[in-house]
């Protein structure tokens, strides 16, 4: 993902949203455009009164819905021994540790023991399915290309712990939004919204958003360059300006 338009945010180790900051010196994977996007674009309502973040990472979806939704309590669910201890102090660093818990668990793991439904499910998950791994095994590799968790469990997921009403709100390359909505659509859920993303204009989306639902329903389509001339687009800076510097 390409992240030149965020630097002027970042320093190293750490990631300076408007009301919290990231820190992310040992994670495998930083912040990045996907993640700001979704939890700028995904839409909640007064109904949403409990999310789950699975493979949280660093936090920051959590944070962004903590931040968004002032009466929302959100789970947090990470593996990675490395990042659930920077997650954690991302969390107690904030403004709302009292409504965001770490958890640190196998996601799937986490879904056969918890008997609680979440109003919302949100996720910026792995990219790739295990029976596509590289084999070059480095930490940063395996935390986009799925370890145990990937994209392809999301709906399986939702099965498990997804309210009747819920929504899940997930990010991931536009090349696999086809199989990806087919088999979700298997599992009984449907895009009620969606946003595809190109870095300019006239170029194929390189990033699809999209919000599910099990309600059968014809989604609002959006759709978003990255930049303009060369700059920030205007349609990027009016969604994500409630929340970066």
């Amino acid at each position: 993902m390409d992240q030149q338009h965020l630097a002027s945010v970042r320093s190293p180790g750490r990631f300076a949203f408007r009301a919290f900051t990231i820190k992310q010196d040992e994670a495998s994977w930083k912040v990045g455009t996907d993640s700001v996007l979704l939890g700028a674009w995904t839409q909640l309502t007064p109904s949403v009164k409990t999310i789950l973040d699975p493979g949280a990472g660093t936090g920051v979806l959590s944070l962004l819905m903590a931040q968004r939704h002032p009466a929302a309590k959100i789970d947090a669910v990470e593996k990675d021994l490395l990042t659930i201890r920077e997650l954690k102090h991302n969390i107690s660093g904030s403004d709302w540790s009292d409504r965001i818990q770490a958890v640190h668990e196998d996601v799937q793991v986490f879904a056969t023991s918890r008997r609680h439904l979440y109003d919302l499910i949100i996720c910026n998950p792995p990219y790739f399915a295990e029976g596509q791994q590289s084999a070059t095994g480095s930490q940063r590799t395996l935390a986009r290309q799925g370890g145990d968790f990937h994209v392809w469990h999301l709906p399986k997921l939702c099965d498990a712990l997804l309210a009747p009403a819920g929504t899940l709100s997930v990010v991931m390359p536009a090349s696999a939004v086809s199989s990806w909505i087919a088999l979700a659509n298997a599992h009984g859920y449907y895009a009620s919204r969606r946003l595809d993303v190109s870095h300019r204009p006239g170029l194929a989306p390189s990033l699809t958003l999209l919000q599910m639902s099990r309600a059968l329903r014809s989604p609002h389509l959006e759709s978003m360059a990255l930049y303009e001339e060369g700059e920030r687009s205007s349609a990027y800076r009016a969604l994500c300006a409630p929340y970066l510097p």
